[in-house]
């Protein structure tokens, strides 16, 4: 498969999404408290939000272009364990079929951003009850609207917090209280056949982003190099049993993750729920 297909197939943003849904203005009096409560106690050294049994089984795209809808369901996973000491696999194909009208296109791709509006107003159901087919298809509705099946209802997102590009404290904070949802540029071709270690590429295009993941924490290894810990999207025959560790920069443009610009990371404020 040449690198061109395998965009193709894979990956599934290209741009900044479109400001359609409601995020937390940062200057606003709800962004300036909720900023301060991330900063009460400094980041920790290191951060593993599998470990702490806050992230679920990795996925696998299979063909489908819906990293947007992997990444938001896994954020949305971590916050509810992290409030509700539960995990539960939330429904992939319930974004993937049921956003369109949010800005979405299913299988074609999508952002982040719309699929947490989406939530936000129509809630979502388990994996279990709407499963993953890697195909977009007719929303069904006589499950999504089910309130028994429903593990976030309607108005259970309340809102969400846009860490600004590059600013690695605050992304430090914000990875310490959950896992946190991001876009990279994931067209270097050496991310594709990535099988371990800290990455780092110099093909890479800072101005371009592709790819939505799940940032799970973070750390140092033995030679004090400092890198994020992700979870992609692609099978656990990707990197190290679908995780990867990307360089972690201290600032500035073009290396952060070792992949690109960061262009979006998203704080979940979720209301106690189910």
């Amino acid at each position: 498969m040449t690198d061109e297909e395998f965009n193709n197939l894979v990956v599934c943003n290209d741009h900044i999404s479109p400001k359609v849904a409601r995020i937390i203005d940062p200057l606003s009096e709800e962004g300036i408290r909720h900023k301060n409560k991330l900063r009460v106690l400094a980041p920790p050294k290191s951060v593993d939000w599998r470990s702490a049994g806050a992230v679920a089984p990795v996925r696998k795209q299979n063909g489908c272009g819906c990293c947007y809808a992997m990444a938001t369901t896994e954020a949305t996973e971590g916050i509810l364990q992290i409030k509700t000491k539960k995990l539960i696999p939330l429904s992939v194909q319930q974004i993937v079929d049921c956003s369109s009208t949010f800005g979405n296109e299913g299988c074609k791709g999508g952002f982040q951003v719309n699929a947490y509006h989406y939530i936000e107003e129509r809630g979502i159901v388990s994996e279990s009850s709407y499963p993953y087919v890697a195909a977009a298809g007719v929303c069904k509705t006589s499950i999504t609207r089910d309130v028994h099946k429903q593990c976030l209802r309607p108005g259970d997102l309340v809102g969400w917090w846009p860490i600004k590009e590059g600013d690695i404290q605050e992304l430090l904070e914000g990875v310490a209280q959950q896992p946190v949802s991001a876009i990279i540029n994931a067209y270097p071709s050496d991310f594709k056949l990535y099988k371990g270690g800290i990455y780092k590429s110099d093909a890479c295009d800072s101005s371009k982003t592709s790819h939505s993941v799940l940032i799970t924490g973070y750390g140092e290894d033995e030679h004090g190099t400092k890198y994020w810990e992700l979870k992609n999207s692609w099978g656990t025959e990707w990197g190290m049993a679908g995780y990867g560790r990307l360089i972690r920069a201290e600032g500035g443009d073009g290396e952060l993750f070792g992949v690109g610009k960061l262009t979006e990371i998203f704080h979940l404020k979720v209301n106690a729920a189910s």
